[in-house]
């Protein structure tokens, strides 16, 4: 009886012993744990990388088609008006909505734009003028783009010189308005015929104009309305297919925008 019970403790503190061994053994492999470590680690960095990316190439592409957006509108302003230099600093505000024919503007404002003049100078030995422009387009996060300008001193604008612009006060920097290759520049070459003679009531005020028609791109209409009362452009609406910029406000104490290096006076 005793031997037996000596076996049975013998056979019962090795049990024991396996166990603890088997226990012990039964901790991950040092491969497997750094495998699965590796993997959590690259998720949460390289996520949050591609999000940023993405948020940043999102803003960008905003900001690009922004800029389109306002060299286009500006530019069309600036051909079809006629160039008012009797006050410097003379400036007319404008916001750019739906628009029709005998119907005036409607819908949403997409736009707000002020054009400024700020004196004669001069451009590679020609006579110019210099005006500065501040476009703000009134989107879900709006944009401001701020353009100096140098232009050929004519009673209709030829060329622009120089164009100078920053986007929401950053950097200043050298742009142009330039069409892409093969378009037709319906707004430079254009020669609208001179109509009926109209009174125009707006908020900016009353003003009899003389209504010009022309062609515009992608076969728009286009119908100007010029009184010299509005300098520097004297333009009152400028209709544009379904579009139209109308004045809200004009002034003559205008100073400039931008802080860039002046052209030279005449």
């Amino acid at each position: 009886m005793s031997l037996h019970r000596s076996i049975t403790l013998l056979l019962v503190l090795g049990c024991l012993l396996l166990g603890t061994r088997a226990a012990w053994c039964q901790d991950v492999p040092q491969e497997t744990t750094n495998a699965v470590v590796d993997s959590t680690d690259s998720s949460k960095v390289t996520k949050p990388a591609d999000e940023e990316k993405t948020r940043v190439k999102a803003e960008l592409n905003a900001v690009l088609q922004a800029r389109k957006f306002a060299d286009m509108w500006i530019r069309r302003l600036l051909f079809r008006g006629w160039v008012n230099t009797s006050h410097i600093g003379a400036y007319a505000s404008y916001q750019l909505t739906g628009w029709r024919q005998g119907g005036g503007s409607f819908g949403p404002v997409e736009a707000r734009l002020t054009v400024y003049y700020l004196g004669t100078t001069v451009w590679l030995g020609k006579d110019a003028e210099w005006l500065q422009v501040v476009f703000k387009v009134m989107d879900e996060v709006e944009t401001i783009i701020e353009y100096d300008l140098v232009v050929s001193a004519a009673d209709r604008i030829s060329e622009i010189n120089r164009i100078l612009y920053r986007v929401d006060g950053g950097e200043i920097q050298a742009g142009n308005f330039n069409l892409p290759p093969g378009d037709v520049d319906y707004d430079r070459i254009d020669r609208p015929r001179a109509m009926d003679e109209e009174e125009i009531r707006l908020y900016a005020g009353t003003f009899f104009t003389q209504v010009y028609a022309g062609s515009g791109s992608e076969g728009a209409v286009v119908y100007a309305y010029r009184s010299t009362e509005i300098p520097p452009l004297d333009l009152v609406v400028l209709g544009y297919g379904d579009k139209g910029l109308t004045l809200t406000a004009s002034g003559s104490d205008a100073r400039p925008r931008m802080n860039v290096p002046p052209p030279p006076q005449r």
